[in-house]
């Protein structure tokens, strides 16, 4: 099989993508724990703050969502990359449980390889316009007010905002 796949050779990775596998070791596992296999990164570290911890960490991983879009990530797979960063967001933001999910369910890592794993070689990344970055935005926004709301367990607020979206 020829090395070149489309527009670039299929073993390279373009600058961005190389700055996001940086990013979810980053994220997810820098650090190992000595004498054990466990692995943690500064999602677990910053997720030990109280609701903003998740909140900062989930908006930071919607761009590994919007760098699928540039790639042509099929829409299924990044519906799967929205749902782990919702899971580790929701469920991160639950006093301790949300804790130890942060060391164990690695949703920028599963991201990034879900991107690596399914983007379109045969195309060059495309621009995704202002508008789509701005959708994503709002979906980040939407997401830590959900959390926010919820945590405060202002559940009015959360049953207002949905009213709002939808």
């Amino acid at each position: 099989m020829h090395p070149h796949i489309g527009f670039m050779p299929a073993n390279e990775l373009p600058p961005d993508l190389k700055a996001l596998e940086k990013f979810s070791t980053v994220m997810d596992r820098a650090i190992r724990i000595p004498g054990t296999r466990v692995e943690l990164g500064l999602d677990a570290l910053v997720g030990l703050v109280p609701a903003v911890g998740d909140v900062v960490t989930a908006v930071m991983s919607y761009g590994v969502i919007i760098a699928g879009l540039r790639h042509r990530v099929p829409t299924a797979v990044l519906v799967q990359m929205v749902v782990n960063t919702l899971v580790d967001m929701g469920v991160g933001s639950v006093p301790l449980v949300g804790d130890i999910l942060d060391v164990f369910y690695k949703s920028n890592a599963k991201n990034v390889e879900l991107l690596l794993a399914n983007r379109d070689l045969t195309q060059a990344p495309r621009d995704v316009p202002a508008a789509v970055k701005g959708v994503v935005g709002v979906a980040a926004a939407v997401s830590v007010s959900l959390v926010f709301s919820v945590g405060a367990g202002s559940y009015d607020k959360v049953s207002v905002l949905l009213n709002l979206v939808s």
